[in-house]
């Protein structure tokens, strides 16, 4: 007899059989012509095959002119009840709690006919241990589904679209694992977070301009000073204090600083995180990327800190709160420091924003400081909004100025002494570094060569403990500086 042929009755014979019956149920369908070349065999061999596959329950003659034959997918037994599916084919407890919660909401015809081929092999696995032969009910459609998918499940197009009918919510159409996007979907659909997949990682770069690592230097003793001052300032409850260096003295350094300490303390002793969350105000973007500048160089250039979460939140920059929902509300979990406009701030307390009342909530629960950059503007209707808001809130938050200019010409034509006196009634005490500078540390730093002098000078310049040359600079002045540090 011919290699080619099938010998009835021999193991070959039944081995190449059961070969044949695996491969039409994993691909659905085999012509003729593909059977005789994948197995070798010649006509007479492929003509007793027709006859031992007559009586098979899972394949069918292929469709016409091919010759072939088909998987069974019609004319099947109804599935039985779910409570009486066997659960075998779940391979994980895991597994199991999955699609248990997910066969109720998400089962449709649509993809109990897209998956028809994924389930073949359990219903083969099913028709040898028990000899029925039936389509799949939900909980094994479901199985399948997740097993085949594990955390990746809603990737698949048409699983995310039939759950988001069911459940009656938007579908996302496009899928980033772990994103805000995803985590939403399955917060919305009652899943754990885990079924928002894990993150890709980013793809390299064209190009890359590399520097060094950046190491700070240590503070000088007069912004050790000014640092040893407010670290006590805040360590009394609902602190108010105001920072006033010259320009260029590093009053941005010296409060980063300071913060990270602060920061770094609360969160090694805090176990709920309130008060863990900065508002950093500054009413120019130029100003706001200077600070945000400054956190990252001095995080980078630090160990044994906390870890922070730092906001870019003026501009364009997180301006989609819906979109940004789910890291917004880490800020009530986490060290925080969220960088903003008066501008963007005012909006959210008047929620003119879709969201805002969602993130001022979080806020109100966990700020524990609002820091108020070039604060002779304070006293503007703007700051008070936002001080008064929190101020009133269930947490009374410390309240931090910087200034090298507290007098403020313009609130009053007449009374040059107006600005001082507002600023006076907001910060209640001033932090200066008066033992190692004195009552005129400008001249200080320009006598020992850490700023460059000034130019041209304001002689009716004022502070909010009076007398000219203090430390604070003119409304008009010209000059290089020496020693800037993002103030």
């Amino acid at each position: 007899m011919d290699q080619g042929q099938l010998v009835l009755g021999t193991k070959r014979q039944l081995s190449v059989r059961q070969d044949i019956i695996n491969v039409i149920l994993s691909r659905g369908e085999l012509s003729k012509d593909e059977i005789k070349l994948l197995w070798g065999i010649n006509e007479e061999a492929y003509a007793q095959l027709k006859v031992d596959l007559a009586d098979e329950k899972l394949v069918e003659p292929g469709s016409r002119g091919s010759g072939g034959f088909a998987a069974k997918f019609k004319r099947r037994p109804a599935a039985p009840d779910e409570a009486s599916s066997p659960t075998r084919i779940l391979g994980t407890a895991w597994n199991k709690q999955r699609s248990i919660g997910w066969r109720h909401c998400s089962v449709t015809p649509s993809l109990r006919n897209s998956s028809a081929s994924s389930f073949t092999p359990i219903r083969r696995a099913r028709m040898q241990s028990t000899g029925e032969d039936r389509r799949g009910n939900k909980a094994e459609l479901a199985a399948v589904l997740v097993t085949q998918h594990g955390i990746d499940l809603f990737i698949n197009a048409d699983i995310r679209s039939a759950t988001a009918r069911k459940c009656k919510i938007e579908c996302p159409k496009r899928w980033v694992p772990c994103k805000s996007t995803a985590l939403r979907f399955v917060k919305d659909v009652r899943f754990p977070e885990e079924l928002a997949g894990i993150p890709a990682g980013e793809t390299p770069p064209d190009f890359e301009y590399l520097e060094g690592r950046v190491d700070l230097k240590t503070l000088q003793p007069f912004r050790l000073e000014v640092q040893a001052k407010l670290l006590a300032v805040l360590r009394g409850i609902a602190a108010r204090a105001i920072i006033t260096l010259p320009t260029g003295a590093g009053k941005t350094r010296v409060m980063v600083d300071s913060l990270r300490d602060w920061l770094t303390t609360r969160w090694a002793t805090s176990q709920d995180g309130v008060g863990n969350t900065v508002l950093w105000l500054a009413h120019t973007e130029e100003l706001c990327e200077q600070a945000y500048t400054c956190f990252r160089e001095v995080w980078r250039a630090s160990s044994n800190v906390c870890p922070l979460l730092l906001f870019r939140f003026w501009g364009a920059f997180t301006k989609d709160l819906i979109r940004h929902r789910e890291t917004l509300i880490n800020i009530s979990f986490r060290p925080t420091v969220l960088i903003s406009t008066p501008h963007r701030l005012v909006n959210l307390l008047e929620e003119r924003i879709q969201g805002a009342a969602e993130v001022i909530e979080n806020l109100e629960g966990s700020i524990g400081l609002i820091l108020i950059d070039e604060a002779h503007r304070a006293a503007a209707p703007s700051y008070r909004t936002i001080m008064q808001a929190f101020e009133e809130s269930r947490r009374r938050p410390a309240m931090i100025g910087l200034t090298a200019t507290p007098f403020r010409q313009e609130y009053s034509a007449t009374d040059l002494h107006a600005g001082t006196r507002e600023l006076r009634e907001l910060f209640t005490q001033i932090i200066k570094p008066l033992e190692t500078l004195g009552e005129n540390p400008r001249t200080k730093l320009e006598a020992d060569g850490s700023l460059a002098p000034s130019l041209v000078r304001d002689q009716n310049r004022d502070t909010l403990d009076g007398p000219a040359g203090s430390g604070c600079r003119p409304h008009h002045r010209t000059g290089h500086r020496k020693d800037r540090l993002r103030s």
